[in-house]
C-alpha cells in the first residue's frame, strides 16, 4: 500500500470497534497495514487493532465465555460422521465410508449455517434418508458429551449476546464481504443491532483499475509470462518497499507444480536446489503429509516386521531427509540389492541382513518395537508408541535442520498430539486404525512455513483475493471452462430445499449472481492495476475460450510470449558476450578398450534403431533406470520360468511327432515335471510363500499346455534341433554375446529348412518391427542375419518366428521361404523375396553397427512419447515433441 493512507480506522479504542473480515488472510493484511501506518506515524507503542474474521471473533467471543461444552476439531468431527457412516446398515455397505463421512460433515455444516429445518424438509431419496440417520446418531453423541461443532457457534454466541453474557463493541465494521451472510451468521449481526451495536459494511475502494486482458498459446507461456512481467516490476523498485502483488487461479492446486517450477525457474533461479528466500507465498500451503519429513514419518509407521511391499521399504531406504550422506549411500546398496531379489513381500529381517552393523541395529529395534505393540490401545497411547517408534530408526534425522524442516518436524510431532485428543471418539482401536487416522491429520493439514523475509508475491484463490487489497493483480485460466467454477450442491439434502435456504450452490442463477460479484470486485476493487491471462489451449491441448465475466471476446488481446531463456545463460554475466551454440557436439568413436569391455546384446539394435543417441546413452555412457517395484511376480521370472520348463519339454519330445504321440494327460504330467525341475532355482521357497509359487505354477502350466496344443497344429513337422543356444557374432567390428532361444529343422514340401525362434512371454512384438529400413524388432532379424550360422549346424536360417506364449492367445508369427503362416497357408516357394530380406536386414544390422562405432547419436525425428526410452531424451535437453526434426 502507498506511504499516504490514511490509518485504518481501528485505531480507536478495541471497545469502540472491532473489524471483521470474510478471512483470515485479509484480517492479517489489515493488521499488518495499521502497525505498518503507526511505525512510520513516528509510534513506538500502540494498542493491537482489534481486527479479525468473522469465524475467529465469534470462537473468540464464545471462548470468551468460559464455555462448560467442548469445541471438537474437524478430525473429531469426522470421527463421529465416520463412525455414524459405519454402524449404519446402508452406510456399512459403501466402498469409501470415509468419504461419505465427510460429504455429510459438509451437509451438516449447509444445515447449520443455513438454519435449515430438517424436521419440516422433505427427503424423498435414499441418501436423504441416511443422511438423517446419521446426523441423528452424531447429535445423540454430542449430546451426550456436550460437544459442539464450528456450525454451532454462531446460535451460540447470538445467544450470549442475547442474554447478556459477553460485551459487544459501540460498532462493527465488516470488510471484504463480497457476498451476503448465511442466515446463521446474520442473525449474529441481527442481535448485535439490537443490544446497540452500530453495523457498517464497508464499501470497497473506488478504483479506476486498468485492466489487461491477455491470450496466452498455453497454461506454461501463461505463467512465464506473468512471472516474467512480475520479475520486471520487481527489479525496477531496487530496496525501495516493493508492491503488493496478487496472482489469483480458479484452482491454485491445479497449477502449484507448474506455477512452483516456472516461478523457481525466473524469479529465484538462486532456490532451484530448494533454498534460499522466495519472494512468493501460497495462501494455501502444501499437504503436510506432502512435506519430505511427514512423508518419510507416515512411511515408516506403515512398517510391520513380515510383510511389507517393495515400494514402502524403497520409500525409507532411499529418504533424504532420514540418513546422513554417508548413510544414503549404505541404504541406496541395500535397496538395489533388494530390487535385484524381486522379491513381491520383504520382511524386516531381510533389509536388516543387507545393512551394515549400525543401521541394521536401528532397524532391529525397530522390529522389537512393533512387535511389542498391543492389538488394541486409545489413540493417545498409539502417538506415544508411533513418537518412540519412528524415533527409534532416527526419525527426523542427524543433519542440522534449517527454519523451514523445523518447522515441518514441529508440526510433524503436533499429529501425535492431535491423534491423542481422538480418544474419546474413538476409544480403544487396532494399530492400522491409529495409523489411518494420523494419516488423515497429516492428509487434511496445510504447511506453510514461516520466513523472516518479505514475500510480495502471494497466490490465492479467486474467493480470496476479491477480498483482498493489492497493488497489482494477475488473474489466471480466466477461461470459460473455470469460471464460473463448476457448483457442487451437496446430495444429502434435496436440491428444491437447498434453494429455499439460499445455498448459493444449489441454483444455477445463485452461482452465477455470486460469481458475478466475485468478478467485477476483482475487476474493480483490490487493484490500480489487474492483467486478466488465459491460455489458448488446455493441458490435453482442448481449445479454450474466455469467461464472459471478465471482458467481451474482443476486449482480448494476443500476448506476445517472452523468449525463453535457459539456466546456463542466466548464470553469465550481463556483460558476457553473445553465447554460440555449436552445430554439433561430436561423440568420438568406440576405441578398442572401451570396444574390448563392450558385450551388447540385441538390445543394442534396438536403442539404435529407435534413436541412435538412445544406444549411446545406455551402452557407452552406461545409462539404466533403477528397476521399478512392480505388483505380483517380477515378469522376468515369470518368462524365465516358462522358458526354462519348455526347454525342459522339448529336450524329451524332440519333435513334432513327439508332441503328436502323447495324449493331453500324459502331456500334463510332462509338464508339471518341466515345472518342477525349474521351480526350486527361480521360486525358491525361501523367498517365496507356497500359496504364490503354487499360484505360479498352475498358471504356467496352463500358458504351456495351451502353447503346446497350438503348436501341434503347426503343418509341417519339425524338430527341434537347438535350445537355449548362445552365440558370439561379429557385426562390422562389434562384438555381441547373444542367446537362441530355439531353432527348428523343418521338413517343408520344398526341401529342409531351418526356423529360429524367439519366445515372447511378456510384451506383444509385432511383426511390422521387422521392416528392413528401421527394424524396430531387431532381435530375430539380427538372429537370421549374423547370429544363427554362426551357431554350430545351422547352415543357413530360412525363417523367424515370434512364439507368443500368452494364456488365452498362443500366435506363431512367422516369416520364412516356403509359408506365410505355419498352421493356415499353403506352401510357396518365398525363397526371392526371403533372401532380399535377408540382405536388407544385414545391411542394416551392419550399418547400424558402424554408425554406434564411429560415435553417431543423433536423435531420429521419429522418436515419441510412447518410445520405451523417452525418458533419456531429457538428457539431450528435449522433449519428445521437440525431437521432431532434431
Amino acid at each position: 500500500m502507498n506511504e499516504a493512507d490514511p490509518p485504518d480506522a481501528a485505531f480507536r479504542s478495541p471497545h469502540s470497534e472491532v473489524v471483521l473480515t470474510s478471512t483470515d488472510r485479509l484480517a492479517r493484511q489489515r493488521r499488518e497495514d495499521a502497525n505498518l501506518a503507526r511505525s512510520r506515524a513516528g509510534a513506538q507503542v500502540w494498542e493491537a487493532p482489534q481486527i479479525a474474521s468473522f469465524s475467529r471473533w465469534l470462537t473468540e467471543s464464545w471462548t470468551a465465555s468460559w464455555p462448560d461444552a467442548q469445541l471438537l476439531s474437524s478430525t473429531q468431527e469426522l470421527v463421529l460422521w465416520r463412525e455414524a457412516v459405519e454402524r449404519d446398515e446402508a452406510g456399512a455397505q459403501l466402498l469409501a465410508p470415509l468419504a461419505a463421512a465427510r460429504e455429510a460433515r459438509r451437509a451438516d455444516q449447509i444445515v447449520r449455517r443455513h438454519a435449515i429445518d430438517l424436521d419440516t424438509a422433505p427427503a424423498w431419496q435414499d441418501e436423504h434418508h441416511a443422511f438423517r440417520r446419521w446426523r441423528q446418531h452424531v447429535l445423540r453423541r454430542m449430546r451426550q458429551n456436550q460437544w459442539l461443532t464450528g456450525g454451532d457457534l454462531a446460535a451460540q454466541v447470538a445467544g450470549l449476546i442475547t442474554r447478556g453474557d459477553i460485551a459487544v463493541p459501540d460498532a462493527i465494521r465488516l470488510a471484504g464481504f463480497v457476498n451476503a451472510l448465511p442466515p446463521s451468521e446474520q442473525r449474529v449481526l441481527d442481535v448485535l443491532a439490537a443490544r446497540g451495536t452500530r453495523i457498517e459494511f464497508e464499501a470497497p475502494p473506488a478504483l479506476s483499475p486498468q485492466v489487461i486482458r491477455q491470450s496466452l498459446p498455453d497454461q506454461e507461456t501463461q505463467w512465464r509470462h506473468v512471472v516474467h512481467d512480475i520479475r520486471e516490476r520487481l527489479r525496477r523498485v531496487g530496496d525501495a518497499m516493493p508492491p503488493r502483488i496478487l496472482i489469483a487461479l480458479p484452482d491454485p492446486e491445479s497449477q502449484r507444480e507448474l506455477g512452483e517450477s516456472t516461478l523457481r525457474d525466473l524469479l529465484a533461479p538462486w532456490a532451484a536446489g530448494g533454498e534460499g528466500a522466495l519472494p512468493w507465498r501460497w495462501e494455501r500451503g502444501r499437504r503436510l503429509a506432502q512435506t519430505p519429513q511427514l512423508d518419510i514419518l507416515l512411511a515408516l509407521l506403515q512398517l510391520k516386521v513380515d510383510d511389507n511391499t517393495p515400494e514402502l521399504i524403497s520409500r525409507v531406504l532411499l529418504s533424504t531427509s532420514l540418513w546422513t550422506e554417508s548413510e544414503r549411500a549404505q541404504t541406496a546398496r541395500a535397496d538395489l540389492q533388494l530390487r535385484h531379489k524381486g522379491w513381491p513381500r520383504i520382511r524386516l529381517a531381510r533389509v536388516i541382513a543387507l545393512l551394515p552393523p549400525t543401521l541394521a541395529l536401528r532397524f532391529t529395534a525397530l522390529a522389537e518395537r512393533l512387535s511389542a505393540l498391543p492389538s488394541r490401545a486409545l489413540p493417545s497411547e498409539w502417538a506415544q508408541g508411533f513418537r518412540e517408534l519412528v524415533e527409534t530408526l532416527g526419525w527426523p534425522g542427524a543433519d542440522a535442520l534449517d527454519s523451514q524442516t523445523y518447522q515441518a518436524v514441529r508440526a510433524g510431532r503436533g499429529l501425535f498430539d492431535r491423534l491423542g485428543t481422538l480418544d474419546a471418539q474413538l476409544g480403544r482401536v487396532p494399530l492400522s486404525s491409529a495409523r489411518d487416522w494420523l494419516s488423515e491429520l497429516a492428509r487434511g493439514s496445510t504447511f506453510a512455513p514461516r520466513v523472516e523475509y518479505a514475500q510480495p508475491v502471494l497466490i490465492t484463490s479467486l474467493d480470496e483475493a476479491a477480498a483482498l487489497a493489492c497493488d497489482v493483480l494477475y488473474v489466471l485460466d480466466a477461461t470459460a471452462a473455470q469460471v464460473p467454477s463448476l457448483a457442487r450442491p451437496t446430495p444429502f439434502l434435496p436440491l428444491e430445499v437447498q434453494r429455499l435456504a439460499g445455498v448459493a450452490e444449489a441454483s444455477p442463477e445463485t452461482w452465477l449472481a455470486r460469481t458475478q460479484a466475485q468478478a467485477a470486485r476483482l475487476l474493480q476493487g483490490c487493484a490500480s492495476e489487474v492483467i486478466v491471462c488465459m491460455p489458448g489451449v488446455d493441458s490435453r491441448g482442448a481449445m479454450l475460450q474466455p469467461s464472459s465475466l471478465f471482458g467481451a471476446p474482443q476486449d482480448w488481446v494476443r500476448a506476445t510470449p517472452e523468449r525463453s531463456v535457459s539456466a546456463l545463460e542466466r548464470s553469465l554475466p550481463e556483460d558476457r558476450p553473445a553465447l554460440e551454440w555449436p552445430e554439433a557436439d561430436e561423440v568420438p568413436p568406440v576405441d578398442a578398450a572401451e570396444q574390448a569391455a563392450l558385450r551388447p546384446a540385441s538390445a543394442l539394435f534396438r536403442a539404435w534403431f529407435e534413436s541412435p543417441f538412445f544406444a549411446f546413452c545406455c551402452y557407452r555412457l552406461g545409462i539404466e533406470s533403477l528397476p521399478q517395484p512392480g505388483h505380483g511376480l517380477d515378469a522376468r521370472v515369470q518368462g524365465m520360468l516358462v522358458h526354462a520348463a519348455l526347454d525342459e519339454l522339448w529336450g524329451t519330445l524332440r519333435d513334432s511327432a513327439g508332441l503328436a504321440a502323447i495324449d493331453d494327460a500324459a502331456l500334463s504330467v510332462r509338464i508339471a515335471r518341466a515345472l518342477d525341475a525349474s521351480l526350486p532355482r527361480l521360486l525358491p521357497a525361501t523367498e517365496y510363500g507356497a500359496v504364490t509359487r503354487e499360484l505360479e505354477r498352475a498358471r504356467a502350466h496352463d500358458v504351456i499346455q495351451q502353447w503346446l496344443r497350438h503348436e501341434r497344429e503347426r503343418i509341417d513337422p519339425f524338430h527341434v534341433e537347438m535350445r537355449e543356444v548362445g552365440a558370439e557374432p561379429t557385426v562390422a567390428g562389434l562384438k555381441l554375446r547373444l542367446r537362441l532361444d530355439r531353432v527348428d529343422r523343418v521338413e517343408t514340401p520344398l526341401g529342409e529348412r531351418w526356423l529360429v525362434i524367439d519366445y515372447k512371454t511378456g510384451r506383444d512384438a509385432d511383426p511390422k518391427g521387422w521392416r528392413a529400413e528401421r527394424p524396430l524388432e531387431p532381435q530375430l532379424p539380427l538372429y537370421a542375419s549374423h547370429a544363427a550360422t554362426a551357431a554350430a549346424g545351422i547352415p543357413q536360417v530360412d525363417g523367424i518366428c515370434f512364439a507368443h506364449v500368452k494364456d488365452g492367445h498362443p500366435a506363431l508369427v512367422a516369416q520364412t521361404s516356403w509359408r506365410k503362416k505355419l498352421r493356415e497357408e499353403p506352401a510357396a516357394d518365398l525363397q526371392g523375396e526371403w533372401s532380399g530380406r535377408l540382405d536388407q536386414w544385414r545391411y542394416a544390422m551392419e550399418m547400424a553397427a558402424l554408425g554406434f562405432l564411429s560415435g553417431e547419436a543423433w536423435i531420429d525425428p521419429k522418436t515419441n512419447e510412447r518410445s520405451a526410452y523417452a525418458d533419456l531424451l531429457v538428457l539431450s535437453g528435449l522433449s519428445p515433441d521437440e525431437a521432431d526434426g532434431a
